[in-house]
């Protein structure tokens, strides 16, 4: 359990799993357990780093595919392969970039080999930002994560990196998203 750390976070999922397996006797509690740890965890994180973006007119969301865009060969993709890599909706993606687009840190065009398709570019002012953000993170970040040590971060990359994997080699339609 969760008792020896004070933490709202790991109470409630621990008060959960106590409710939620006296109505399913064969769930398999560690595997829900972790599934809710890294869910809850990560919009933790994300919840954070809202918080510090808000001043700038940004949310997480939004910053994490400007980075994604910036981070593309040539700084450019289409629309689609921005929302899979950014694992956002279509319909939110399309929010995202017009949100983008319209502070003039992503530029949207027609592409030039197929002009049905439309690619998406980071501008200089984009990259701007971009640069100007990112360090003000890291101590935020780091001080989140030294909890680790470098041996345990490897472990927990590892295992995400299998996790994802399995993610990965299996069909997303009719699945668990």
């Amino acid at each position: 359990g969760s008792s020896h750390f004070n933490c709202p976070i790991l109470d409630n999922i621990e008060s959960a799993m106590s409710h939620v397996s006296q109505f399913f006797q064969d769930l398999p509690v560690p595997d829900v357990r972790l599934a809710r740890m890294i869910r809850d965890v990560a919009g933790e994180m994300s919840t954070r780093f809202d918080r510090h973006l808000r001043p700038h007119g940004l949310n997480e969301t939004d910053f994490r595919c400007l980075m994604q865009l910036i981070s593309s060969p040539g700084g450019q993709a289409y629309p689609s392969d921005l929302s899979q890599l950014a694992t956002e909706s279509r319909a939110n993606m399309t929010r995202i970039v017009d949100s983008l687009v319209e502070r003039g840190w992503v530029t949207r065009r027609a592409s030039e080999t197929d002009r049905r398709r439309i690619v998406l570019a980071v501008t200089a002012e984009g990259i701007a930002l971009a640069r100007s953000l990112l360090p003000t993170f890291h101590p935020a970040l780091s001080a989140i994560l030294s909890v680790l040590t470098e041996l345990e971060k490897e472990a927990m990359i590892l295992g995400l990196q299998r996790i994802a994997a399995s993610l990965n080699s299996q069909p997303r339609e009719g699945s668990l998203k």
